[in-house]
């Protein structure tokens, strides 16, 4: 009989059928991931050591697309297309986000991210305890316009009798994109974050730190 071309289970399906259980349950289980592979539980583990190095494994599958742009592109630049990128990678699985929140990161991918992004902000002159958190702002802007994604078209009734005031406007103009509504976001930050660092480099005295402009 012969060989057959592919191997019958590899880290590489038990991904995809980890990916496919996480888009039609919103989780996985090494019971489940084994019946869909037609093979025992136990023999998953010759290949992964269990559960949470199949999360890594997903998330390596779907960070392993985006790339923070390399310069000469300047930081905000750098910064905001990662933003849009990480962005469209985390829609398109966003029922993977509790799982990967609750993980700890352990890939490489993830820290090569981390390491560009903090790159980009450090040379655009932003202290290292500034780059860290920015870099978390913007990771909390991605997440939750992606979880914003997921709701109803309609998120909100308002009752039979309410106060005129601000559901007047919301009923009546046109509904607020969730693109619109995420570049808004992104260059409120970008804007922010530029307008705090040269308020830092004119307050501070004797500062050879030059920040970059947008």
């Amino acid at each position: 009989m012969p060989r057959p071309t592919q191997p019958l289970l590899s880290t590489q399906n038990i991904t995809d059928a980890a990916l496919q259980s996480v888009e039609e349950t919103g989780d996985f289980s090494m019971l489940g991931i084994a019946k869909r592979l037609n093979v025992t539980a136990s023999s998953l583990y010759t290949h992964v050591s269990g559960r949470d190095r199949i999360v890594e494994l997903m998330r390596i599958r779907i960070m392993s697309s985006i790339a923070v742009p390399e310069p000469p592109a300047g930081w905000s630049e750098r910064v905001r297309a990662w933003g849009w990128a990480y962005r469209r990678t985390i829609a398109a699985n966003w029922r993977l986000i509790p799982l990967l929140i609750a993980h700890t990161e352990r890939t490489d991918i993830v820290f090569d991210i981390d390491n560009a992004l903090f790159q980009a902000f450090t040379e655009g002159g932003f202290s290292p305890v500034d780059a860290r958190h920015a870099i978390s702002t913007l990771d909390s802007l991605v997440v939750g316009s992606v979880l914003r994604l997921a709701t109803p078209d309609v998120a909100w009734t308002e009752p039979p009798t309410h106060p005129p005031g601000i559901t007047d406007d919301r009923r009546t103009n046109s509904p607020v994109r969730p693109d619109e509504t995420f570049e808004f976001g992104l260059r409120t930050l970008i804007a922010g974050w530029t307008a705090r660092h040269l308020l830092r480099l004119l307050t501070e005295q004797h500062s050879d730190t030059e920040i970059t402009s947008p």
